[in-house]
């Protein structure tokens, strides 16, 4: 894209005599870089010119995915980028909390990415590298992902530790225990708001984070220990269910893809081979029978059918698909040969 590497080599490819402007072009069936140069300037010079500075940039500005382990709200994101940003040598860093993702580009020559996870691991989160061909992070870590392992366990003691609060009183027993109970129960559902607002401070942010935790430490200084315990364990509870749903959405994309055939019969001439669905390239004409399921997304060439995408789109009737319609990998052929390309 537009920022980071290419920024790196824009500014380089600037400095090329007679180059006028640089920029990437979108237009095409893959991104371009664009090198506007003066009249009279040899187009062929020029490329060779360029290419070796696009080659050393290439070597030089790297970009690197890793997941991101222990996140517990949208807040750790922005104060792990915040972070990284401000690091020698990064060019630019993206933390998607609801992939659980960290997307870094950096400059090889100053910043190493061993320095990387070590900073990121002094904010008490690890970051992992994905397994090739797995990009969501449920592959490696069931489907508990990658969110807090405490974070469950620590929301339903305090949850018991209210309770418990609540109902001492009614058991004859008085203070301080109820006051203990819930001092017990700001504390639990306290660790991951209060690990987020001393990363925030230290990084010199105040977020919600810390603005909670404020206030709950704030109400046990006045006594109020109930209202602190309530407050912090309804924004755990809701960072818990929060992390529920997200692991739901990432099983339901992950049934999404078994859908998807392991093999695809390509056209080749007049025949049809089967092959592995990764060894097919844009272009190829794949066949698809009466009950197969489309492997690959596609452009119908030939033939008219009708397709069940209720896996995808929801829809609860098959659509009908003719020349020029665009179909889905994992939808199934319900009726008719089609060939799509």
């Amino acid at each position: 894209d537009e920022i980071g590497r290419f920024e790196q080599l824009a500014r380089d490819l600037r400095g090329v005599p007679g180059t006028l402007g640089v920029h990437l072009r979108r237009d095409g069936t893959h991104l371009e870089i664009c090198v506007h140069h003066a009249p009279g300037r040899d187009a062929a010079a020029l490329v060779e010119e360029v290419r070796p500075r696009a080659l050393a940039a290439g070597r030089r500005f790297k970009h690197k995915t890793w997941f991101v382990r222990g996140m517990d709200c949208p807040q750790c994101g922005y104060v792990i980028a915040h972070v990284l940003r401000r690091m020698p040598g990064v060019l630019s860093a993206d933390v998607a909390y609801a992939a659980e993702r960290l997307r870094l580009e950096y400059d090889a020559d100053v910043l190493r990415e061993a320095a990387v996870e070590s900073t990121v691991r002094t904010m008490g989160y690890e970051l992992e590298v994905p397994e090739k061909g797995h990009a969501c992070s449920m592959h490696s870590h069931g489907p508990g992902g990658l969110a807090p392992t405490w974070e469950l366990p620590l929301t339903v003691t305090a949850a018991g530790a209210l309770a418990a609060g609540f109902a001492l009183p009614w058991a004859g027993v008085g203070d301080p225990w109820p006051n203990v109970a819930f001092a017990v129960a700001l504390f639990a559902s306290g660790v991951y708001p209060g690990r987020g607002a001393l990363n925030a401070v230290r990084a010199g942010r105040v977020d919600i984070e810390a603005l909670m935790v404020l206030a709950a430490i704030g109400a046990g200084l006045m006594g109020a220990w109930f209202e602190g315990a309530f407050l912090l364990f309804l924004f755990s509870l809701g960072h818990t269910l929060e992390h529920r749903a997200m692991d739901r959405a990432r099983h339901a994309v992950e049934a999404l893809g078994k859908l998807r055939p392991e093999t695809a019969r390509l056209r080749r001439g007049e025949d049809v081979v089967e092959v592995r669905v990764t060894e097919v390239r844009r272009g190829d004409l794949v066949v698809v029978r009466p009950g197969d399921r489309i492997p690959l997304d596609g452009v119908v060439k030939t033939g008219q059918s009708h397709v069940d995408q209720a896996p995808v789109t929801g829809e609860s009737v098959p659509v009908p698909k003719s020349v020029g319609d665009e179909v889905f990998s994992g939808t199934l052929n319900t009726d008719g040969v089609r060939e799509v390309e």
